[in-house]
């Protein structure tokens, strides 16, 4: 647990500002949640960095057309849908506490929700000029560093080219809700820096351009970015937490967000965009073309095989910085939706192709996997709410036909959540972007059955109780 303070207090210096406006119990929870693990992933700092924003930006649950609940990691989609009818019946907000009036909503959920979410009376909307973006915004920038003192045999032997040292640095512009500019630098623990593989000064840098709510635009996004479609079987290259204490098996998540700061490896580089082109119909459209980093080795005939792709993000000795920036990945998509109070209907899909082919190593587990240079996927995403009872569900085809899905449904009784689900993913389904529920270590060969009970207690003691039955073909 000191760990985990000491490096928040050193890489998330901002968010100590949580702790000093009375978010103490928000905090330790989400501390909590993470100390069990030794260091942060590049997920859990993004997380950290939308908590931070929306501590800024506060979300007008009024506003059920615009707003960001989906951000929250911690609200499921059936409270969002209960607000909306909430909404619906009684008219607009008038006080936070009515969240307490909403029967679907527990009071954990509520207490969670409360640093991040406001209520305010939606007016027409005004316009914001360019000049109102470029004046009125806040600047902020964060520098660090983190060493550890004790030497690691990579530095003794001079394995590791650079010093031990980890720098970084975010600057960050804001204009309320509607922009956020932010541009980044990291280099890790053992990387160069100015010399050497990294002359161009940080091994990784980050740069996104987001504006919200902007005439028929809900966002849109230049630079790096993360797209989330559906329950997963599509592409979903960024934090999905799905909290099995929660109960919560459907995945839910902004389709369009961008990257996080640090983020080095699985995120998308290019534009994209979603747009309202009716009142319940959006489309959102998305392009990438971005250098990935791969693992490989030569043939007999001196030729290059790339086998797999490289993801830690770490240039530390020269093979590793042989790994660096070796394919060229192009990649396309979309989806259209259809989203009423208790309805939403998706088409998703996308296409990859990359520069040179992807060969594994031939092993019996991998014979199945990823092989060439194209490959695209199409899903079909919907979810039901009856009343207390959430219906969801996702069927996907790669192209060669191969079927991946996913069929569940969450009852909520008072402080109660039953969810069960059942997945089926074909042996030979091939999609490196899926990020769906399982046990398996991708989206691929794999049949189960699973059912989770969880149950709110007194004093925020929450009781759960699962069983998963699974097997791989």
């Amino acid at each position: 647990m000191k760990k985990a303070l000491t490096y928040i207090a050193i890489i998330c210096l901002p968010l100590l500002s949580i702790a000093q406006t009375g978010n103490n119990r928000l905090l330790e929870e989400y501390l909590e949640l993470f100390s069990e693990k030794e260091d942060y992933s590049s997920d859990e700092n993004e997380i950290l960095e939308t908590l931070q924003y929306y501590i800024e930006n506060k979300i007008n649950l009024n506003d059920t057309e615009n707003n960001n609940l989906t951000d929250l990691f911690f609200v499921e989609q059936y409270h969002i849908n209960a607000i909306r009818s909430y909404i619906q019946q009684y008219g607009q907000m008038l006080s936070i506490n009515e969240l307490y009036l909403i029967n679907r909503i527990d009071s954990t959920t509520v207490s969670l929700m409360l640093p991040f979410v406001k209520v305010e009376k939606v007016k027409p909307e005004q316009k914001t000029s360019f000049h109102d973006m470029v004046k009125d915004g806040k600047h902020s920038i964060i520098i660090g560093s983190k060493t550890i003192l004790e030497k690691s045999k990579g530095y003794i032997d001079s394995t590791y080219l650079g010093s031990p040292c980890r720098l970084y640095f975010k600057y960050q512009y804001k204009y309320k809700d509607k922009l956020l500019l932010s541009f980044s630098g990291d280099k890790d623990p053992g990387e160069e820096l100015f010399k050497g593989t990294q002359k161009q000064g940080f091994d990784h840098y980050g740069f996104s351009l987001m504006i919200n709510d902007i005439g028929i635009v809900k966002r849109l996004v230049i630079g790096n970015y993360n797209i989330q479609l559906g329950q997963g079987l599509c592409i979903w290259n960024s934090s999905g937490l799905n909290f099995w204490v929660n109960s919560n098996a459907q995945k839910h998540g902004r389709t369009i967000k961008n990257a996080g700061a640090f983020t080095e490896s699985n995120y998308l580089k290019g534009i994209a965009s979603e747009i309202r082109i009716a009142p319940k119909i959006s489309l959102t459209a998305f392009a990438s073309y971005s250098k990935r980093d791969a693992s490989f080795e030569y043939n007999n005939d001196n030729d290059i095989i790339y086998h797999s792709f490289y993801t830690s993000g770490y240039h530390r000795t020269t093979n590793e910085y042989s790994k660096k920036d070796n394919i060229t990945e192009t990649i396309g998509g979309g989806s259209l939706k259809y989203q009423s109070n208790n309805l939403s209907i998706a088409l998703n899909g996308y296409y990859q192709h990359l520069s040179d082919s992807i060969i594994p190593k031939e092993n019996f587990y991998n014979q199945h996997y990823f092989k060439g240079q194209s490959n695209y996927n199409m899903t079909l995403d919907i979810s039901y709410l009856y009343r207390n009872i959430l219906f969801f569900g996702e069927t996907a085809f790669d192209c060669n036909l191969s079927n991946a899905s996913i069929i569940g449904s969450q009852i909520h009784l008072h402080n109660s959540t039953l969810t069960t689900y059942y997945r089926h993913y074909a042996i030979d389904y091939q999609n490196m972007y899926a990020n769906a529920l399982g046990q398996n270590s991708g989206v691929q060969n794999e049949q189960g059955l699973a059912s989770m009970l969880s149950c709110r207690l007194p004093r925020n003691i929450i009781a759960t109780a699962s069983i998963d039955v699974f097997k791989f073909p």
